[in-house]
């Protein structure tokens, strides 16, 4: 079937396991840019008038409506003091917190300049995705270690936020992947602070903040980072590729995953939030002791009956 808005054109059958992974054995990808077939229009490249965005490795990106935007990444450091010097031998690259905004309506660039105790850290290998015009920001890696915070920015205000979430979040993580299906934003995969990788898929609720992880099927994928995830039209959630065995001492990943496996997202159901159970409270009584609602009231006597009161 045609998946019109990637630029490829996917065959796939359709077998799917509720909440969990089914390995795809017969797909045929084709690349769509290539051909006129598979109701692809060709649509040439266009520059946009302005061109204001740092040089970025591993930055995220989102699509609202009209506008694309990208956070954080990580990049050659910009010293404005220093002008670039082309015999310079090495670059000091840094992480970033920039945030940028492509408008496809005006073709232009907008750098925002957010300065807000919300803001997340400088951080590269998150992941960000887009719900009702929100970009959600969840782990990566800054100078320090890898991150397990969650932060939303709202596109049209341009403001930041901190998500109120309930429940049990993944584990600090870079390099995982994230798709938002409706309400629902899945993260799955990433690498831990130990540079072990995982192949859990972890779901949060949007709309109540509650995480959870779906029951797992028959298939389970290995674990990975950098997969790619991609929602077919059928609400069916594609995975593929990603890395895994990192090497230290290379400083990247021995094997890389080549399999393709779907998940169908329509048994995910939303997260009802337990209501906080309220804690008892203290009232003065009328004799100036005080008393706990809610607490059964123990009779207490001034002496037992076997006590005997000895005077000298």
């Amino acid at each position: 079937r045609s998946c019109p808005f990637s630029g490829i054109c996917v065959k796939y059958p359709n077998i799917v396991t509720p909440a969990g992974f089914t390995v795809e054995t017969s797909k045929e990808v084709q690349l769509a840019s290539d051909s006129s077939e598979g109701g692809v229009a060709k649509r040439p490249w266009i520059l946009p008038k302005n061109r204001n965005v740092l040089p970025l490795l591993i930055f995220k990106a989102v699509v609202s409506t009209q506008s694309t935007g990208i956070f954080g990444g990580f990049g050659p450091a910009q010293d404005e003091d220093d002008e670039e010097e082309e015999e310079e031998e090495a670059c000091n690259f840094t992480w970033f917190k920039d945030v940028f905004i492509f408008d496809t309506g005006t073709n232009a660039w907008e750098a925002l300049d957010i300065e807000s105790v919300s803001a997340p850290v400088a951080r590269a290998a998150h992941s960000a995705t887009c719900y009702q015009g929100k970009m959600i920001v969840f782990g990566g890696k800054d100078s320090k270690a890898r991150n397990q915070d969650l932060h939303v920015l709202d596109m049209a205000k341009k403001e930041w936020k901190r998500f109120e979430d309930a429940g049990s979040r993944p584990a600090p993580t870079s390099f995982h992947t994230a798709v938002q299906y409706k309400q629902f934003m899945l993260v799955y995969g990433g690498r831990f602070n130990d540079n072990t990788h995982s192949n859990q898929l972890n779901v949060l609720d949007c709309e109540s903040g509650g995480w959870y992880s779906p029951v797992e099927g028959t298939v389970v994928p290995p674990a990975r980072g950098q997969a790619t995830l991609t929602l077919l039209p059928n609400d069916t959630l594609l995975m593929f590729g990603g890395s895994d065995k990192f090497d230290p001492l290379q400083q990247c990943c021995q094997v890389f995953h080549k399999q393709a496996y779907t998940m169908d997202c329509t048994p995910l159901q939303p997260v009802e939030i337990p209501e906080p159970v309220p804690e008892p409270m203290a009232e003065e009584s009328k004799g100036g002791e005080t008393e706990i609602q809610g607490v059964p009231e123990i009779p207490i006597s001034s002496q037992s009956e076997n006590s005997q009161i000895s005077e000298d």
